[in-house]
């Protein structure tokens, strides 16, 4: 099935300190049920794409601190890497279509032989499309929210819950907007500047 994956990361560790690829996003359930997974390499050289079968990466310097877009275009057997709206090419391996019952999940793998490929950083504006979106698309929302409903949105998570710098010990869930898929949140901190 193709598809389109969007999202704000800013990768907050220091190059090479994880042992493992940090995992933003994935429909992962441990290392042999995989769909995908879209990974930030550790030394922050790149995008990873793990869909069961192989993991191929494409080169991009990251900067440890800085907030980046990136897109992932699946069309058949390859997937489209974007890096703030331009393309930084393809992989050869497109995503698993043979799995459907993965769970989503954000900053994490879920598989316990990769313990380490917690993201540590921020994430933020996840969109999962069932629809090749094309560089114009990309380019034309990738600053700011998205209007409801949109055609082949799939899931939406703006992170948007709670009050900034507050308490937000009581806002465990994260609301998808597109179809109700409703995300709960581990390992966060629910209070302070970095809450949410």
């Amino acid at each position: 099935m193709d598809g389109t994956i969007e999202f704000w990361m800013r990768p907050n560790w220091t190059p090479g300190s994880n042992g493992q690829n940090p995992c933003v996003l994935g429909y992962r359930n441990g290392f042999a049920a995989t769909r995908f997974s879209v990974h930030v390499e550790d030394n922050l050289s790149g995008i990873g794409i793990w869909n069961d079968i192989s993991y191929q990466v494409r080169p991009f310097a990251f900067v440890q601190g800085t907030w980046y877009h990136i897109a992932v275009v699946e069309s058949g057997s390859s997937a489209t890497c974007y890096v703030n709206g331009v393309s930084i090419g393809a992989t050869a391996n497109g995503f698993n279509t043979a799995l459907s019952n993965a769970p989503l999940t954000i900053s994490w793998s879920n598989d316990p032989l990769y313990p380490n490929e917690y993201f540590r950083g921020e994430i933020d504006e996840v969109r999962i499309w069932n629809t090749v979106r094309t560089s114009a698309e990309i380019n034309a929302n990738l600053n700011s929210e998205i209007n409801l409903p949109q055609t082949g949105l799939v899931a939406y998570y703006r992170f948007n819950q709670g009050v900034a710098g507050g308490n937000n010990a009581a806002f465990n869930t994260l609301n998808d907007l597109a179809s109700c898929n409703i995300g709960t949140l581990n390992n966060f901190t629910l209070s302070g500047n970095t809450s949410n």
